[in-house]
């Protein structure tokens, strides 16, 4: 016996795989739902069953910077042949991550004396 899927969960599937057209990088539940019609819960249901997770999805976007395609040529020209004798760094900067905060057992506070690193 063959499974059939409801038209409206092919709905959701196939415009979870787009991007939405609204301003945002993701569907969200209340979004998904108000765009095909139905509950948020039975998004929530689809989404499950089909293995979905549009806000675990990454993105990529190209730079507008206009020197952009001059810059990307230096950089992989740095890995694909580097100058002799020299080490390649990447630095990428995570503007979004927070600094961990001090591990309890390689720290020690003092009243008034704040948090400091053991030696």
């Amino acid at each position: 016996m063959r499974h059939s899927i409801p038209n409206w969960s092919i709905r959701v599937i196939a415009l979870t795989l787009e991007a939405p057209k609204h301003e945002a990088t993701h569907w969200t539940v209340r979004a998904m739902a108000k765009a095909v019609g139905i509950a948020a819960s039975s998004i929530v249901k689809i989404w499950h069953e089909h293995g979905l997770a549009p806000h675990r999805w990454r993105s990529f976007k190209l730079s507008n910077d206009k020197a952009f395609a001059v810059k990307l040529h230096d950089v992989i020209g740095l890995y694909v042949s580097p100058p002799a004798h020299a080490i390649v760094l990447s630095v990428d900067e995570k503007s979004q991550i927070q600094a961990p905060r001090p591990h309890p057992a390689r720290t020690s506070f003092k009243e008034g004396a704040g948090w400091h690193d053991d030696p």
